[in-house]
């Protein structure tokens, strides 16, 4: 196992991160990318793969792809911090019953599904909610969703995590910015190559004319040229 700040790159290939403890980055350009064991913060982002997370205890999340799907299952800190982000496509997070979380959602065409009963659609806008038993003088965690085109699922029907980890109890977030790269290497990574995109098979030069469409507002945006939050503000302008 590994402890400390780790950070993890890779261009062509998927990423797999296991037994880590600490404040762990990974990013990947094309591949999935999967994370397992992981113990304190965690920040992951993948631009064509899909993200999965499961056996971990954490006090916060950063997760981001733009083309593919997020799948997170954990234990969280009472008042962990969960942002997910997609372009194109959906996620699903995993809590006890009695996790407490104020939950928001923005996109164009977002949905959330909260537990097995509540479904809540918005169209242009957003969604704001709260899952969890409602007890007063204890912490919150927070969820946030931000999506062209997905929809967030959370199931909250784990039985309850009992007492939380000493390791996720403990942790603190991190107070800079950045990520160190020193640390042992006894964690496990596992970088697998992919072959490289054909000529045919390369993304079109991007158009200047103004978007009209949302199917245009996915393509800048998995092209860099705009934030999820602009491209909403567009479709809503």
């Amino acid at each position: 196992q590994c402890n400390g700040r780790i950070r993890i790159n890779s261009v062509e290939g998927g990423v797999t991160i296991e037994h880590a403890a600490g404040d762990v980055h990974a990013e990947t350009v094309n591949g999935a990318l999967s994370a397992s064991q992981l113990q304190g913060r965690a920040d992951l982002k993948t631009v064509n793969g899909r993200l999965t997370l499961e056996e971990s205890e954490l006090s916060g999340l950063s997760a981001q792809t733009v083309n593919g799907k997020i799948k997170a299952s954990a234990t969280w800190a009472a008042d962990a911090q969960i942002a997910l982000q997609t372009v194109n496509g959906d996620c699903d997070i995993e809590v006890p019953a009695d996790f407490r979380a104020a939950v928001s959602a923005h996109g164009i065409n977002v949905s959330v599904k909260c537990g097995q009963a509540e479904t809540v659609k918005r169209q242009f806008g957003g969604w704001q909610g709260s899952i969890g038993p409602d007890l007063e003088n204890e912490s919150e965690a927070k969820i946030s969703f931000n999506t062209v085109n997905g929809s967030l699922r959370i199931d909250n029907s784990r039985p309850p995590a009992g007492a939380t980890s000493g390791f996720v109890a403990k942790a603190e977030p991190s107070e800079k910015t950045g990520f160190s790269e020193e640390g042992p290497e006894a964690v496990q990574v596992k970088v697998a190559e992919e072959p490289k995109l054909q000529a045919s098979q390369e993304t079109p030069p991007a158009e200047t004319a103004t978007p009209k469409t949302q199917i245009e507002l996915l393509q800048m945006v998995e092209r860099g040229e705009s934030t999820v939050q602009e491209a909403i503000e567009m479709m809503q302008g």
